[in-house]
Parts: C-alpha cells; sequence; structure tokens
C-alpha cells in the first residue's frame, strides 16, 4: 500500500518536473542551488568503477579501498556488495526517464564516462557469473577517462598508476 502510494508520487513528480532527484547519493550533495559534486567521493567512485572495468573483483576492490582509507557515506569502510551497488547510471550522467529508457540527467554531471561504466558493468557480469577475475581481452587498450564539465575529455587516472 505505501509503496503503491509513494510510486504514485514518484510518478507524479516525474510528470511535472521531468526527473527524480535522489535524496542521498553517494559523490552528490543537494543545496539549495541545485546538486553539486562532492569531489572526494567522487574520486572513490572513479576509482571504483576504474577498477571494475579493469576486471578486478569486489573482493580486491574492498582491500584497496582499505588501503586507500576510502569511506562511504556512513563513514564506515566499504563492503563487497556496496561496491557492487556503485555501477549505477547516475555516475555516468545518465538517469531512467519515464519510458524506461536512459536519458541524460539534468540535475547530475557524469562522473565517468559511458565506455568506463559499460565495461565496469561486463566485468561485474562476467564476475558473477562465476569466474573469480579475468584479464583484459589481449589487444584491448582499456583507456579511461574522467568526466570533467559537460564532455568527458580522455585524460589518464594518474591515480589509479595506469599507463
Amino acid at each position: 500500500m505505501v509503496a503503491r502510494k509513494r510510486q504514485r508520487g514518484v510518478d507524479r513528480y516525474r510528470r511535472t518536473s521531468g526527473e527524480i532527484k535522489f535524496s542521498r547519493l553517494y559523490a552528490y550533495r543537494q543545496t539549495t542551488n541545485g546538486v553539486e559534486v562532492v569531489e572526494d567521493e567522487a574520486k572513490v567512485v572513479r576509482i571504483i568503477l576504474g577498477l571494475l572495468a579493469l576486471g578486478r573483483s569486489p573482493a580486491d576492490i574492498k582491500k584497496e579501498m582499505d588501503l586507500r582509507g576510502a569511506r562511504n557515506g556512513s563513514g564506515d569502510k566499504f563492503c563487497e556488495d556496496e561496491i557492487k551497488r556503485m555501477l549505477k547510471p547516475v555516475y555516468m550522467g545518465r538517469i531512467q526517464g519515464s519510458s524506461g529508457k536512459m536519458v541524460p540527467s539534468k540535475h547530475y554531471p557524469a562522473l565517468v564516462s559511458p565506455e568506463i561504466w559499460k565495461k565496469a558493468q561486463k566485468s561485474l557480469k562476467r564476475l558473477t557469473e562465476g569466474s573469480k577475475s579475468f584479464p583484459p581481452i589481449i589487444g584491448e587498450r582499456v583507456v579511461l577517462t574522467l568526466a570533467e564539465g559537460r564532455g568527458c575529455p580522455n585524460t589518464k587516472w594518474d591515480f589509479l598508476d595506469l599507463p
């Protein structure tokens, strides 16, 4: 009953404003002027999605985040489930529209490029199907980009120590 009422409210809001704003989303902060990026948390999102795109398992990423001292929104250490749930389309600047298709977000700027997000999604799917980890395809060069502003210029992720 409550879920249906909530969904009706969400649908009504989506029809009038065009997009739902998340009340609390890691790497973003709601302000009176709109949504702003929390840069320290955005860097953690980029690292996690970048490592997923490179084929690292959530357990390996958790160890890496613990070594770096990264914390989740509650101030605790990341767990593997949180790392898996980090793969949200809002981090590539897209959100599910009323038709069910992914549309560009009006409020949330992209933190990673769509290419990284898609590679991370494929990698996580492979990992959950049984493989512990897998190397990149021979000859495939993994190029990671940072999303800055509207575009996603190709820049190296120096903090990942990538070639």
